[in-house]
């Protein structure tokens, strides 16, 4: 098999036909909401892309975490999301976030445990790369994160976006999608949370909950301004302090979702 860069077709990022080892265990990406480390004896293929060292498709194993921070009426809520993973993985960074993070690693010769040959190695690299990229979504996309990373986690499969604070993590049994603190889409256990700044719109098992601005409808009832049509109190031109005592009581519905599924408030 002939030497040199190794393209994937449409794609930009190709992968150089080199093998990298990690020697101890280190922390490739560390951000206050994304941390990710490989453990050492890792072998990895750098990947490239218009010339510029851009990440690694790696065997191997290590550890991530992904904080998820919800801005709420009642607070901001947070939660860790960790676990482990093994086998093969894609890192992806920024050209000034790679170049640190790529120290990490040094250039061997040797052909990595379980594989007959380096090209066997490096195909393989190849075929997880491609794969990556064409499940992953979109390149142009990956192309500008700050970070990306797909894994094999103990939990299942996980990848992350990240770029500029906002992030799209899929693992752990949860979907988030988090523009921001209080822009964010949830999927995890019975919980589904759309959040917008004072626009909701929350399922979950203890209860549903649309609200926008003054206006809340939830299973208690329905509450605008000076105005409640719910259980044992139907009633116009109400205090206001009456109206916000109830639409609090219905807003309740989010701190308990989320402390449901283990989210805690700072």
């Amino acid at each position: 098999m002939p030497f040199g860069r190794i393209f994937l077709g449409e794609f930009g990022f190709e992968v150089k036909p080199t093998i990298c080892r990690v020697d101890e265990d280190s922390v490739i990406i560390k951000d206050e909401r994304v941390i990710l480390s490989l453990k050492a004896e890792t072998y990895g293929v750098p990947i490239s892309l218009h010339e510029k060292d851009r990440g690694i498709v790696f065997f191997g194993k290590g550890d991530y975490l992904v904080n998820s921070r919800i801005k709420t009426y009642a607070g901001t809520y947070s939660k860790q999301y960790t676990d482990s993973f093994v086998d093969w993985g894609v890192i992806i960074g920024s050209v000034d976030n790679w170049s640190e993070a790529h120290k990490n690693f040094k250039e061997v010769e040797e052909v990595p445990r379980g594989f007959k040959s380096r090209e066997e190695f490096i195909e393989k690299a190849k075929k997880e790369l491609y794969s990556t990229l064409i499940r992953g979504g979109s390149e142009r996309s990956i192309e500008r994160a700050d970070w990306f990373f797909k894994v094999n986690g103990s939990k299942g499969r996980a990848s992350l976006h990240y770029r500029g604070g906002a992030i799209v993590f899929k693992g752990c049994d949860t979907s988030l999608v988090a523009r921001c603190d209080d822009q964010v889409v949830l999927r995890e256990g019975d919980v589904n949370l759309v959040l917008n700044g004072d626009k909701i719109v929350l399922r979950s098992k203890e209860g549903r909950l649309v609200a926008n601005g003054e206006n809340v409808v939830s299973d208690a009832g329905v509450i605008s301004a000076h105005k409640i049509v719910t259980k044992g109190l139907v009633g116009k031109h109400l205090p206001e302090e009456l109206v916000e005592r109830v639409k609090a009581e219905a807003l309740s519905l989010i701190p308990k979702a989320l402390e449901g599924i283990g989210y805690k408030l700072e």
